[in-house]
């Protein structure tokens, strides 16, 4: 018979760092739509749009130049459907058209925020843009809180 080892904490780590980022009491208010790193586990994502697809209020378009995000519910002043992607707190600007998979190994990422445009918290807007948010939470991220 092989021994048995013990059970490594690795998800109290990760409630850990969310819990300092906030994610968990944004979550607890509702405001947005949140992707738990359990429901990424049960998901099974092979890429950050397939997180995003079942996402209220975020359109998934796929191009010949790859995935891109638009919001379908309109605001005011927000008629172009922008969506503003943060990363780790950090805004994230596409380098090419389409590139939002490959920017983000699925294995990279723990959990998602989204955000319609009149919901979205405060440090998730970008001034004169009142856009969709999309706040994107890393293992890196995790490990340095």
């Amino acid at each position: 018979s092989a021994p048995t080892l013990p059970t490594v904490g690795v998800q109290a780590e990760m409630d850990r760092g969310l819990e300092r980022a906030g994610f968990l009491a944004r979550m607890k208010m509702g405001m947005g739509y949140f992707v738990t790193p359990a429901m990424i586990d049960s998901l099974r994502p092979r890429a950050l749009s397939d997180l995003l697809s079942v996402a209220p209020g975020i359109e998934i378009t796929t191009t010949d130049w790859g995935t891109q995000l638009q919001s379908t519910r309109s605001v005011a002043l927000m008629a172009d459907a922008c969506v503003n992607v943060f990363v780790d707190r950090s805004p994230w600007s596409s380098i090419m058209a389409g590139d939002l998979d490959t920017a983000f190994p699925v294995a990279d990422i723990v959990a998602v925020e989204v955000y319609g445009g009149i919901s979205v918290p405060s440090e998730f807007t970008v001034i004169g843009k009142s856009c969709a948010a999309v706040v994107v939470w890393t293992r890196t991220s995790m490990a340095k809180r």
